[in-house]
């Protein structure tokens, strides 16, 4: 079945490594993501490390996540894989790449199925939604962060 990529992207006026600092730290995500309601499983930000959270996937619709974190490589790429409904797996990427005067970060969502055409069926307002709030949420913190 044909997979489904999601790309959102910001600028944000800081450094790969200032983004680096507030995207890291991860129980910290529900203080400028408005969509993580809370992480629930957190201890290291280490490849073949686990983070589990709750996302508000719409008006009282909470949905766990619990992820495997693929690629830490500070301050450039933070992936990790989960897999969700119906044999949904969902890839995500934040990559920071230096641009002049800060940052541009690229959140990249893969989710692909055997059994399900994810191409055509996938809410992609919703996760094109709140891949835009995390992204705000992320620019926002990182300038009030200084």
């Amino acid at each position: 079945m044909e997979p489904l990529v999601l790309r959102s992207s910001v600028n944000v006026p800081a450094s790969p490594e200032a983004v680096w600092a507030v995207l890291a730290d991860v129980p910290r995500w529900p203080l400028w993501c408005p969509p993580v309601r809370r992480i629930t499983h957190f201890a290291e930000l280490t490849t073949g490390g686990r983070v589990a959270y709750v996302l508000g996937m719409g008006p009282g619709i909470p949905v766990t996540f619990d992820v495997e974190l693929q690629i830490v490589e500070p301050p450039q790429r933070l992936q990790w894989t989960s897999t969700k409904w119906w044999g949904v797996r969902g890839t995500r990427a934040f990559q920071l790449r230096p641009i002049d005067g800060g940052t541009e970060v690229v959140d990249e969502k893969t989710f692909e199925s055997k059994w399900w055409p994810v191409a055509s069926l996938y809410p992609r307002q919703t996760v094109s939604t709140m891949s835009n709030a995390w992204l705000d949420g992320l620019r926002t913190a990182v300038m009030e962060a200084g």
